[in-house]
């Protein structure tokens, strides 16, 4: 798969339909590429958003106790930049920490899972459109792609059917 610059993809589902799984893929595959990748994922610890990605790149399912895993972490320590923190992220400080990363180190993909982690009200839809127009203007203003986990409101039951469009607005 290949992203347009100055482009912002969604990715959307019920919980485990495989959002952060495929988000994870996508950054093993540019690695594997040699490009470089910041991933801000506030869903688990850095070091098992890290360790997934490790698994993506190698393809091997024990990959701690094979020869291959210091010289493969050492490569990925090159090539994935965290946002390490677990608390709610502010919007302005995130864009700020990924406009720094896209001058400073050249990185052009950036990962945001999940949205609703970050700092914004959810009962607020100023404050959740302003943060959105943010990332907006970030993408618009930077030859970068941004890829973005959103979950959507939980159904009332089980249910077979896809979530819609309208149900991302219940995550924020």
């Amino acid at each position: 798969l290949t992203f347009r610059k100055h482009e912002m993809t969604l990715w959307f589902g019920f919980s485990s339909h495989g959002k952060s799984q495929a988000v994870q893929n996508q950054v093993a595959s540019l690695m594997s590429q040699g490009k470089v990748t910041c991933v801000a994922s506030f869903e688990q610890p850095p070091e098992m958003t890290l360790s997934q990605i490790l698994l993506n790149f190698t393809a091997y399912p024990n990959l701690p106790f094979h020869e291959e895993f210091d010289p493969a972490y050492a490569y990925m320590a090159k090539n994935v930049f965290m946002y390490k923190a677990r608390k709610r992220a502010d919007p302005k400080h995130l864009i700020q920490t990924f406009i720094h990363a896209h001058k400073r180190y050249g990185i052009d993909t950036f990962v945001i899972d999940n949205v609703m982690t970050m700092s914004i009200d959810r009962g607020d839809n100023t404050a959740q459109a302003e943060a959105m127009d943010l990332l907006r203007m970030f993408v618009s203003k930077y030859p970068v792609h941004l890829h973005i986990v959103a979950h959507p409101r939980k159904p009332p039951e089980k249910t077979t059917n896809p979530p819609g469009m309208a149900e991302i607005r219940g995550a924020s």
